[in-house]
């Protein structure tokens, strides 16, 4: 990863970053669950589509879709999601190093936040803090 050096400061390309994201994952999330993600770039490559889908015994309990996107007047993704039930939720993050990525919630004033590491280039880490409990699951890239 190349980064721009001043004062012993190292400036992540925020954009670049969020191009290795782009694919289709499965999460277990518990006992007969999986959360199917998709994300796929969009002309120009700072903004991915994001499509996923919560399955248990073969059935889809909720869907998503929403965007992740480089904000390059504050230098942070913003992640906007909307839930089949109606629910909306809005993270702005940033990489803070060339693996990991960090959201939080801006309406939620409690600390809500995710965490993204990524572990190779097809396993990543999602490690969520909400309303105080933190949980982790590992998703892998499927083809």
């Amino acid at each position: 990863m190349r980064c721009i050096i001043f004062y012993k400061v190292c400036f992540l390309n925020q954009a670049k970053l969020l191009r290795n994201w782009v694919g289709n994952f499965e999460i277990p999330s518990g006992k007969d669950t999986t959360e199917f993600v998709q994300f796929k770039s969009l002309q120009g490559g700072n903004v991915l589509s994001l499509y996923s889908n919560v399955v248990t015994k073969g059935k889809i309990l909720f869907e998503e879709t929403g965007f992740w996107g480089y904000d390059a007047t504050n230098n942070k993704i913003d992640l906007s999601v909307i839930v089949s039930n109606g629910y909306v939720f809005h993270y702005l993050g940033e990489f803070t190093s060339s693996d990991k990525l960090e959201f939080f919630d801006v309406n939620n004033a409690t600390g809500n936040k995710f965490i993204m590491e990524r572990i190779s280039p097809d396993v990543f880490k999602v490690t969520s803090i909400l309303n105080n409990v933190t949980a982790s699951r590992i998703a892998k890239r499927v083809k």
